[in-house]
């Protein structure tokens, strides 16, 4: 191979008996040493004698990887059983320092570079691997010493209690601490586990973060035999009704057993076989039951969802689409007979294959009807796939542990993480794992996980230490506490401001409006805003236009009604004193927006009015908004203004 190290004859098919072929008589044909692409040759050719020499050495593996009781993880026998860890050969020696060798029967062996005098104190080190379960006890050790021929040997004196040789300490997690990164309802939110050990995770080492999620609640099974109801293609039927559905489900089948539960999302799962091939997480803009879900997926438009699809089949890409699910009502014991399960821009309702679909449905013009899942409005066929459907309250996105070494193997019902070490982890390396889930769209209390480490030793943490008071970086508006795990803030309006350009008696009049939300805002959820109690002031009944009140300017945002495309509009009641704002653009969480209208100040003398600001996009938030105390009219040039 041309990366070869080590010692051999590659020449033996022209060699006759390891002379090579017309070399001079006594020339060794296995006088070269390979170092990758480079070789040396010895100096000494004559045969029988050279300056190579390849010793090879036999180490008995230690059997140091046992558990009394035979504890998870751990094994006592020299075959591991299946997917348990591998033996960590911890017998090797390792030199660190001087000119030590490995010998025969647990000796170590020096080799003097220098003159060591009578009486004087020589220092050497040399490095072994610990043993993987503890030791109390001190190793005996002797120190051998060959002085020109003459043998003289000493028992070593141990150090005491940790500074004896080889006393190794309980294994024992050092550090565990979770953290979040965002504690606002449906947001991207980041779930950080770090954890030190005292002893290494050797390969295949199984790592557990036990509830740091909510658990999962299966629901529906869809395959070829079946993803929607049907009174004329009964060999593909989708059944409903109470049965349980569990991950041993093979056959289509949508379950109501649980349609009273409250749920923020919903996670599909496609595979092929045992092969993942992606996950589309449904967000929906308002915590309801699943019955709730489907009656209103029945009526209008649907119900709105943001998908996000990880394509798993190949490099993790994600995609994101925004639209609405539509069915027709599930009846009898079949479930819909308009359904498509999956994602893309704009409508999903069985009727017509977006483009870009993700996911499971019935095509009526394509003769395998329901035997196809589709990427990105591609169709794959195979007679082992079959979409799942969970509920959830914080789906996982994804799991990383960033130059760890640490990967996801598996994903449980009950909230539970498991991952497993690639590689060996060394002692006390700091590890960190990365959780990507969207957080429900309620408020919500944060969790308290434990964490378990199978390995050589069977170690567990019952909580994970968290920060009670700490806040998250870089986070507006954020609180003390929200650095809890899953903690997520009720929905609010947060820092609502109102101020003015004009203090006059019936003069036209500018208002400013400064406000943020604990929640996104979505054309597509039908968000608005409604601001009322506008005391005297007066603006014919209609259309108010809505000006940019900062750089850059947000009134775009705005329209009088949904889906006005212009913006900068509103909807003024006279008689209410009230004005509605339609999202017509995305707004982000817990991100500030301003804009102004103009209407005329009341004819007569008032203080000032206690303007209310409700936010509505699913769930919905009320406040009073506060004068801004920023503005200095008198600064702006209104005469007599303070």
């Amino acid at each position: 191979p041309a990366d070869f190290w080590g010692h051999g004859n590659f020449n033996q098919a022209q060699d006759s008996g390891c002379l090579g072929v017309g070399a001079t008589p006594g020339q060794l044909c296995c006088d070269t040493v390979y170092e990758g692409n480079v070789t040396r040759h010895s100096t000494l050719r004559a045969v029988g004698s050279g300056s190579i020499r390849n010793e090879v050495y036999l180490f008995t593996r230690c059997t140091v990887c046992t558990c009394p009781g035979g504890e998870t993880g751990c094994y006592t026998t020299q075959a591991p059983p299946p997917g348990a860890p591998l033996l960590d050969d911890t017998c090797s020696i390792e030199g660190v320092t001087g000119n030590f060798s490995m010998g025969f029967g647990g000796h170590v062996v020096l080799r003097l570079d220098r003159e060591l005098q009578s009486g004087q104190v020589g220092v050497y080190d040399f490095g072994v691997d610990n043993a993987l379960e503890a030791r109390s006890g001190a190793v005996d050790m002797e120190l051998a010493v060959e002085l020109a021929g003459v043998n003289v040997s000493s028992v070593v004196q141990p150090g005491e209690g940790h500074q004896a040789p080889l006393f190794v300490v309980e294994s024992r997690i050092m550090e565990a601490n979770v953290t979040q990164s965002l504690p606002y309802m449906g947001g991207l939110n980041v779930l950080n586990v770090t954890l030190r050990v005292n002893t290494p995770l050797i390969e295949n080492s199984k790592v557990t973060v036990e509830g740091l999620v909510p658990s999962s609640t299966p629901f529906a099974v869809t395959t070829k035999a079946g993803c929607r109801g049907s009174t004329i293609q009964l060999d593909q039927q989708l059944l409903y009704g109470a049965n349980a559905v569990d991950q041993s489900t093979t056959e289509p089948y949508v379950s109501t057993e649980n349609q009273g539960k409250r749920h923020s999302h919903w996670r599909q799962e496609v595979h092929n076989g045992t092969s993942l091939v992606f996950r589309t997480l449904w967000r929906f803009s308002a915590p309801k039951t699943l019955q709730e879900r489907y009656d209103a997926a029945a009526q209008g438009d649907g119900e709105p969802v943001e998908w996000t699809i990880v394509h798993t089949g190949s490099q993790g890409e994600e995609y994101y689409k925004r639209g609405f699910w539509k069915i027709a009502a599930p009846t009898g014991g079949i479930f819909s007979q308009q359904v498509a399960w999956g994602a893309a821009t704009g409508t999903v309702d069985g009727t017509v294959l977006p483009a870009d679909f993700w996911g499971h449905a019935d095509v009526p013009t394509r003769s395998e009807r329901c035997g196809s899942w589709y990427v990105d409005g591609t169709p794959y066929t195979s007679d082992s796939f079959t979409s799942r459907m969970y509920i959830e309250d914080a789906p996982v996105v994804s799991v990383a542990s960033p130059g760890v070494g640490l990967a996801l193997v598996e994903e449980r019902l009950g909230g539970d993480l498991v991952l497993e070490a690639k590689a060996k982890l060394d002692a006390l390396a700091p590890l960190s794992v990365l959780v990507r889930v969207v957080n429900p769209m309620e408020a919500w209390p944060s969790h308290t996980p434990s964490l378990r480490i199978a390995s050589c030793a069977s170690l567990h943490a019952p909580s994970l230490s968290r920060d009670p008071s700490g806040l998250p970086p870089g986070v507006p508006y954020a609180a003390a506490g929200d650095r809890l795990p899953l903690k997520v803030q009720p929905a609010r309006v947060f820092d609502p401001r109102i101020g003015q350009s004009n203090p006059y008696k019936a003069a036209t009049n500018t208002l400013s409006v400064t406000f943020a939300t604990s929640f996104a805002m979505d054309p597509s959820t039908g968000s608005l805003l409604v601001l009322s109690n506008f005391t005297g002031a007066s603006f014919p009944t209609g259309v108010i236009p809505v000006a940019d009140a900062s750089s850059p300017g947000h009134a775009h945002r705005f329209g009088h009604a949904p889906g006005e495309s212009a913006g900068h509009s509103g909807y003024w009641d006279d008689a209410l004193k009230q004005l509605t704002l339609h999202v017509v653009a995305p707004l982000e969480v817990a991100t500030p927006y301003t804009f102004a209208f103009s209407i005329e100040n009341p004819p007569t003398e008032q203080g000032p009015a206690t303007v209310r600001l409700r936010a509505q996009a699913g769930v919905s938030a009320d406040a009073v908004c506060t004068g801004d105390a920023e503005r200095d009219l008198s600064a702006e040039g209104v005469s007599g203004a303070a």
